[in-house]
C-alpha cells in the first residue's frame, strides 16, 4: 500500500503526523511512504530525515494518514468508553435476569 503523510494545514499546529521511526516502521512492514515536503518542519524533524526513512515525496498516494484535533479525539475516547460501559452494563442485567 501506498501511505501519504501531510504536512499540517493550520499556521498554530505544531506536531508532525508521523515521526520518522514511526515511517521507518510501515517501509519494513512492505509500504511504501510519502511524506509531503515540510511535513516533519513543525514537530522539529527535517525532509531528510523522512527520505531516510520513507520512499520519497509524492502527491499521489493510496491512503493519507491524519490526526484529528485534539478536541475532537478526546470526544471520541470519550464516547467510545461510554459505549463500552454501556455494552457491559447492557451484558450484566441480560446475565442477572
Amino acid at each position: 500500500m501506498i501511505v501519504g503523510i501531510p504536512k499540517g494545514k493550520k499556521d498554530d499546529e505544531c506536531r508532525a503526523y508521523q515521526i520518522p521511526a514511526s515511517v521507518q516502521v510501515l517501509t519494513e512492514a512492505s509500504h511504501s511512504v510519502l511524506v509531503e515536503q515540510g511535513a516533519g518542519e513543525p514537530g522539529g524533524f527535517g525532509d531528510g530525515d523522512y527520505l531516510k526513512a520513507g520512499d520519497g515525496v509524492s502527491s499521489n498516494s493510496e491512503a493519507v494518514l491524519k490526526v484529528l484535533p485534539r478536541i475532537l479525539a478526546i470526544w471520541l475516547y470519550f464516547l467510545l468508553k461510554i459505549r463500552r460501559v454501556m455494552w457491559r452494563v447492557r451484558v450484566f442485567i441480560q446475565m442477572a435476569g
